[in-house]
């Protein structure tokens, strides 16, 4: 009876492509000079003298460029105060609202706004933002639309509603906006740096590259433009100059989660992977809920063999995020590598649970399932693997040396077969070995000599000498 091989998965994938991009500015001009209000030469009829509404909106307006947040605020008080219907005060209000991250209060002030000048695309624009910043799209869209329909020309409206559109999976209705926003204004770097980050969610890396090297070239201190100019081109296997980006981008930005993940990937890449868990120490130290920072280090460090460090990590990720299945995939193959097959056999189920329709841990509790001699079990689970996923070649291979393990020689050859006609680039000889001694079972003694001499070359080649020998031990028998 042969023995079967238990994979696991320890590799380090790309969990993440880009951080998200800091927002445009949200006080954007009119598209006319927002010039201070004119106050009237009528005299107020008071002895004393009091501010009319318009002294108050410039006093405002002025504090409000200045970041003098609270002072702004004030003095927009007091011009709503004398002027209930003053439109542009309660902009202004809201837009202060918005830089405090008030949504709340925020969104009546700029609605009124609108009801009060109901064609200033301004208005519209600073509510889309916060809908967006809220999280409600499908208001945000209306409202960047709204904009447009106003001033065709709002070039920051445009990106925005590109901003929504990609958030939503359209990213050819995305990059349209951001490229309707360029043609308005080419010198606006963010439109270069949404449309390059669309590009590379596209896996169309090159385009990425020269968007940001657009948004380079207009602005050459917009760390965001050097990570994302860093990432596409680690995906075009670029890996020395994807370095030079991130770090670049570090030292312009050196308090940057994302791009010391990032930066983990090009050293995991390189074969330095205690770079890598440095640099995912500081994306922790530095964003202390960062999943996929977590995700990376845990598999960084079963990769290093440290497997009680790779599982505390996976433990924090569900503590953070309890429907993580990925946490729980990575914590089973980690369980599994340790020794602890029922464990594991736990921790795939919880995955299962989240994502009934994930092949690849069906496929993984199978081999756990086998290793604690659930043999129904683990047979069922790569079925299951191969029903979700028809092409899932792996599953195929553990199947059917799960059969041949239970004699159950015909079925086990079926699914070698199909093994080996599927996926003529991987050679692998366990396979090869598997379908020869199937082959000898089944009495076709010519076809298992074939397999296992092809079995034995494979070995030679990859050099497994002991699944060489094996080889030999099993020829010399038929």
């Amino acid at each position: 009876m042969m023995d079967r091989l238990q994979k696991i998965l320890t590799t380090l994938t790309f969990l993440t492509l880009l951080a998200p991009w800091p927002l445009v500015a949200v006080a954007q001009s009119d598209p006319t000079p927002d010039a201070p209000v004119e106050a009237s030469e009528e005299e107020a009829p008071s002895t004393e003298p009091q501010p009319r509404p318009a002294e108050a909106y410039n006093q405002g307006v002025d504090h409000f460029e200045a970041g003098d947040y609270s002072a702004a605020l004030a003095a927009f008080n007091q011009a709503i105060a004398l002027d209930p219907n003053f439109a542009r005060a309660y902009l202004y209000r809201g837009l202060v609202y918005s830089e405090q991250e008030a949504w709340a209060e925020a969104l009546p002030n700029l609605t009124r706004a609108i009801e009060l000048a109901p064609t200033d695309a301004v208005a519209y624009f600073s509510r889309g933002v916060v809908h967006y910043r809220r999280g409600d799209l499908a208001q945000a869209e209306q409202d960047f639309s709204e904009a447009l329909l106003h001033d065709p020309n709002y070039a920051k409206a445009y990106v925005f509603r590109g901003l929504v559109a990609r958030e939503q999976d359209q990213y050819a209705l995305a990059i349209e906006d951001f490229t309707a926003g360029i043609n308005q204004a080419p010198e606006l770097s963010d439109a270069y740096v949404h449309r390059g980050s669309t590009y590379a969610l596209m896996e169309e890396y090159q385009a990425a590259v020269s968007d940001f090297d657009q948004a380079i070239e207009l602005d050459g201190q917009r760390a965001d433009a050097y990570q994302g100019r860093g990432v596409a081109r680690y995906h075009l296997g670029l890996l020395e100059g994807a370095l030079e980006d991130l770090n670049r981008a570090i030292r312009l930005k050196d308090d940057m989660p994302s791009a010391y993940l990032n930066r983990s990937y090009i050293y995991s890449a390189q074969g330095r992977p205690m770079r890598a868990l440095s640099d995912l120490d500081q994306a922790i130290e530095l964003r202390p809920d960062y999943v996929e920072a977590y995700l990376n280090r845990g598999l960084l460090r079963a990769r290093q063999g440290n497997l009680q460090g790779a599982m505390d990590d996976f433990d924090t990720v569900l503590q953070l995020d309890p429907e993580a299945a990925v946490a729980y995939r990575y914590r089973g193959n980690a369980r599994m590598e340790a020794g602890d097959a029922l464990g594991a056999v736990a921790d795939y189920s919880d995955a299962l649970f989240i994502d009934v329709n994930d092949a690849v841990t069906y496929k993984l509790r199978g081999d756990a399932r086998w290793a604690i001699g659930d043999r129904p079990g683990a047979i069922a689970d790569y079925s299951q693997a191969i029903d979700i996923r028809p092409g899932y070649l792996e599953a195929y291979e553990a199947r059917g040396q799960a059969f041949a393990a239970l004699e159950e020689f015909q079925r086990a050859h079926d699914d070698l077969t199909r093994v080996i006609r599927g996926d003529t680039q991987r050679m692998d000889p366990d396979v090869y070995f598997g379908r020869g001694w199937v082959r000898s079972q089944l009495g076709d003694i010519t076809g298992a000599r074939a397999d296992l001499e092809r079995a034995a070359a494979l070995y030679l080649e990859t050099g497994q000498a002991e699944g060489y020998r094996k080889t030999l031990d099993l020829m010399r028998q038929i």
